[in-house]
Order: C-alpha cells, then structure tokens, then sequence
C-alpha cells in the first residue's frame, strides 16, 4: 500500500524547489480552486486564465505559507486576490464594443436614450481624437474611476503630470466638442 504525502509535507518539499510535490499539491486541490474561480470570474475562458494566473502566484509564493498543514485555504485566498485583481483589471474595464452595451451602462434604466446616445458617441469620438497621454488619463479618471495617485502610479509619472493631462484633456474636449470653455476671470 502506497502512502501518500500530506499537504504539509507537500509543501515543505515544494518550498525547496521540488516541482513534483506542488504538482501533487495542485492535482490535489485543483477542483475547487477552478469551481471557486469560474463562480467569481463567470466566463471560462477568463477562469482558465485566472487559474493559470493563481498557480503561478502559487509557486512562488509556497515558500511563505505559514501553516503548511492547511495550504488548502491559502490556496483558495490566492485564488480570490487573482480573482478580485482580474475584475479589477484594466482589461475588464475595456469600452463596451456594442452600442447597446455602451447605452445601458451609460442610462441606467436600460431606455433607449436618443439625443443622449448621439452626444455620447461624439464624446467618444473626442476622447479617441486626443494625444494618448490626455487620451489615458481621461479614461481612467472618467470611465474607471481611478484616482490622480493611481494613474500616477499606473502610469509611472507624477501626480502632477496626471492633473496636467487631465486638465489639458478636459480643455481640448471643450474645443472639440464646441462647448464653452472657462471664462476668464
């Protein structure tokens, strides 16, 4: 009778580099980080990606798992922080490609929006008319509610740069769109 290694051991030996034992480790543990994946994320195609993201976090990680014994819920942690940092992700927060879509998100009620929907696809239009740095800042800012910081961060440039942008953006929307600009005062 073959006696197979517990989860500590697994990871003990994992932890000093042995492929194989995270192997083991993940086979052994692989259904329910996929069902906890596919409930989080929803679409396949995107739970594989998420999964595959998870295992790599995994081994690198797998040396600072400080109760070895129960690598089962670290595993299902890591699993949620992938999950939680991929619906946050700048890929999920592309622009809608359906106009409809686009229609839904922007009036709540779902009704058709009429004028409202003309307006928005010249704001979009304006916006994919900018210099990417303005175009960027604006997007983030507006559409993904991003903060100065994390743009700045994101972007790797300073804060100050980012409010330069945003506020040269907002001006250069203004012209585009032939609203009134600020006055002076």
């Amino acid at each position: 009778m073959t006696c197979e290694p517990d989860d500590a051991a697994l990871v003990t030996r994992a932890a000093a580099g042995d492929e194989a034992a995270f192997a083991q480790l993940v086979r052994r543990h692989e259904q329910p980080l996929a069902a906890l994946i596919r409930r989080l994320v929803g679409n396949p195609a995107d739970a594989e990606d998420v999964l595959q993201e998870t295992l790599v976090q995994a081994w690198r990680g797998i040396g600072g798992v400080r109760a070895p014994g129960n690598v089962r819920a670290w595993l299902l942690q890591v699993a949620r922080n992938r999950c939680r940092d991929f619906l946050k992700s700048a890929q999920r927060r592309d622009w809608p490609t359906e106009a409809c879509e686009l229609e839904w998100h922007l009036n709540a009620s779902g009704r058709a929006a009429g004028r409202a929907q003309e307006r928005t696809d010249e704001v979009l239009s304006a916006v994919g008319e900018m210099p990417p740095g303005e175009r960027e800042a604006i997007r983030l800012f507006y559409l993904q509610g991003l903060t100065i910081r994390e743009i700045a961060a994101r972007s790797r440039c300073p804060e100050g740069t980012i409010k330069r942008r945003l506020f040269t953006g907002r001006e250069r929307l203004r012209a585009l769109l032939g609203a009134a600009g600020r006055e002076e005062m």
